[in-house]
């Protein structure tokens, strides 16, 4: 695909800088692949054909656990034969809430997509938006309002500490969601009377969510006849991870050491030995009756959880059609890095002139990075619709690399 393409010409001096492995796959001859053309990795496949044989001792131990470790010591790492032997994968149940009669299951912590999203949508459950449409002035400075208070609240509690899960519960309680609702609704009053923009007060902590447009994040879902589904999100953190790949197993290691947080040791993503940092990801799966309506998810780094936000409050609030709350022109909050500076409001170009005028009077940077749906700023979402004759409908948001294919 073309965007593909350009994905690796923006990351040429990563594949040029040195390691032979990863431009020999990637560099064919040592050029950019051609659009259309197939890059094979029969190594990967060799390493795919142990996992699938020995689960995961096919991994952490015997070859590829072997290969792992030479290249780590080749290339100076720290990766120690006990760091791999005793690595678990942890599972756990999801985290929910129900919303207008519909049920959502999400990714849990330490990942911090649905702790931003749900209760943003819990504390907007009451609202109409006037009937629609959701990109009203109006509408977007209360969903910002919200999502700034919940953003505060997450960054201090979610991660993979001890009472994560807790925090979370509570913060979905109606308690809590009312406290949301009051502290934003008193923004908007000091606002209205003083155009004060200063963001919340929790400037020195570690930023949440990383903002890097470079990020390697894919988004995939599996639906079969049998009622299984799938929906998973992964990430290299950046494109191509550390740029390494490693000799004889086809695997790019990852650089998600990134994803913790480094100077402030009171934050729970603060990195520790055998901790899981925090990431963005958010699958979710919606019910109704204990039915799925549809699995849904997306890549896009810190535009994951207001992404996911817009379209669920489209589609569960507003009754859009999920393919137009998916296309409609996406947009994204962030808080300030500066007192001296409003908090953003970012959104593709389509965003009509008066609404973003309105905004920035609202007090919000308003920022409009991009054509509606070509661009790589905001997450490519992708979605299954399970239809009530028993048909399945796939949704690929061309924002990014995506595709659908049944059978």
């Amino acid at each position: 695909m073309p965007k593909s393409r350009d994905f690796f010409a923006e990351q040429l001096d990563k594949l040029q800088r040195g390691d032979l492995e990863i431009a020999r796959l990637y560099l064919p001859a040592g050029e950019l692949p051609a659009v259309g053309s197939t890059l094979k990795n029969e190594d990967l496949a060799k390493s795919m054909e142990l996992l699938a044989a020995h689960g995961r001792d096919g991994f952490y131990r015997g070859p590829v656990a072997e290969a792992i470790l030479r290249a780590s010591a080749a290339g100076g790492g720290l990766i120690a034969r006990r760091d791999l032997e005793s690595y678990r994968a942890v599972i756990v149940e999801p985290v929910g809430i129900d919303f207008r009669g519909f049920r959502l299951l999400a990714a849990p912590p330490p990942t911090t997509g649905a702790a931003i999203f749900m209760p943003t949508m819990k504390a907007l459950e009451e609202e109409s938006f006037a009937g629609g449409p959701l990109r009203t002035a109006a509408n977007l400075d209360r969903i910002g309002r919200i999502w700034r208070v919940v953003a505060s609240r997450v960054s201090r509690g979610i991660g993979d500490v001890e009472g994560a899960r807790i925090f979370f519960e509570k913060l979905v309680g109606p308690d809590s969601i009312n406290a949301i609702r009051d502290e934003a609704t008193g923004r908007a009053r000091a606002l209205s009377a003083t155009s004060i923009t200063e963001p919340p007060a929790v400037l020195g902590e570690e930023p949440m969510f990383h903002e890097d447009l470079a990020a390697a994040t894919t988004h995939w879902l599996v639906a079969d006849a049998a009622g299984n589904i799938v929906c998973a999100t992964q990430s290299q953190s950046l494109h191509f991870g550390a740029g390494v790949v490693v000799p004889g197993t086809g695997i790019v290691m990852n650089n998600s050491m990134s994803n913790f947080a480094f100077n402030d040791r009171s934050s729970p993503n603060f990195v520790a030995p055998g901790k899981r940092s925090r990431s963005t990801i958010a699958p979710t799966i919606v019910f109704r009756s204990g039915k799925p309506v549809f699995a849904i998810g997306l890549p896009g780094a810190a535009r994951i959880p207001t992404a996911m936000l817009q379209v669920l409050l489209d589609r569960l609030t507003l009754n859009r059609p999920l393919a137009d709350a998916i296309g409609d022109t996406r947009f994204h909050f962030a808080r300030a890095t500066s007192e001296s500076a409003p908090d953003s409001f970012a959104a593709e170009k389509s965003l009509p002139e008066t609404v973003a005028a309105a905004m920035s009077l609202l007090g919000w940077r308003v920022d409009l990075p991009e054509v509606a749906g070509q661009g790589r700023y905001f997450g490519g979402v992708n979605a299954i619709e399970f239809n009530p004759d028993g048909s399945m409908t796939g949704l690929a948001d061309p924002r990014r690399t995506n595709a659908v294919e049944g059978f």
